[in-house]
């Protein structure tokens, strides 16, 4: 198991795509992927406020089996960190609390205004979004990564996305550098 660890934040996990790609990624054991509770407790809210017809005990299913899917998870013990964390969002204090608990390297997020480099730099963390973290995560593993991807892919739609569709559809969701660079792959994915 990879020593590199990082925090999801709620963003990761809200989106389908972003969520069946990162899930497979720890799956590569390239990285130890992690979340709490709370990062559960927030995605899981927005999502039925912007889905009413989606029923919380659907989500809370999709939870367990995230859960289950990925050894280790579940940061715990971090809420004596959140009084003494200031971000421009207290709201995401919990994020950081659970970074700081697991003694992350990195918290994975759409969000980065949320978490500046001058507070995370206290605590030897980063955040970086999902395209960058994708990109470098490329760069260290392509064989790993391909093959995350694919899976990803294959679990898309029914008939299952082609190459290029899936590619169009990573990046709808802002994963733009790392579809330029999976073009020349495209038949492994």
């Amino acid at each position: 198991m990879s020593k590199y660890v990082v925090i999801y934040d709620s963003c990761i996990l809200y989106s389908f795509t972003l969520r069946n790609i990162f899930v497979e990624l720890a799956g590569t054991e390239l990285f130890q992927a992690k979340w709490t509770e709370d990062i559960h407790k927030e995605w899981i809210g927005s999502f039925l406020k912007n889905n009413p017809s989606v029923s919380k005990p659907k989500l809370e299913r999709l939870k367990g089996l995230l859960n289950g899917s990925v050894t280790d998870c579940l940061v715990q013990d971090y809420h004596s960190l959140i009084p003494n964390l200031n971000l421009p969002d207290p709201g995401d204090a919990h994020v950081l609390g659970a970074a700081i608990r697991c003694n992350a390297q990195a918290i994975v997020t759409n969000n980065l205004k949320d978490f500046p480099k001058e507070v995370l730099n206290h605590y030897d963390l980063e955040a970086i979004n999902p395209d960058t973290f994708l990109t470098l995560q490329m760069d260290l593993s392509p064989g790993k990564v391909l093959s995350a991807i694919k899976k990803s892919r294959q679990r898309l739609g029914n008939p299952a996305y082609s190459p290029e569709e899936y590619l169009n559809c990573l990046r709808r969701k802002g994963l733009i550098n790392s579809a330029t660079i999976m073009e020349e792959y495209a038949e492994l994915i």
